[in-house]
């Protein structure tokens, strides 16, 4: 699947925000969101690097995603 003008904008707020507010999310977030992001990985290559399933390895970067969202919301 091709990656869209705005799907490359959502990618870039994402890693600003993390860049922002990085400190808020739980160790294993700013691992899965790293790994995800600036890594490029896959969900089942992080699920393989933190000994846990694929599955815990996408809910980690969805709540580290939905978390940098609401404190986005509420530093505005």
């Amino acid at each position: 699947m091709k990656s869209t003008i705005s799907d490359i904008d959502q990618r870039e707020h994402y890693i600003t925000l993390f860049e922002r507010f990085k400190n808020f999310l739980t160790q294993t977030q700013q691992q899965s969101f790293q790994l995800y992001f600036f890594e490029n990985l896959s969900y089942q290559e992080i699920a393989n690097i933190q000994a846990t399933t694929r599955s815990a390895a996408y809910d980690s970067v969805k709540k580290a995603i939905n978390k940098l969202l609401k404190l986005e919301q509420k530093m505005t």
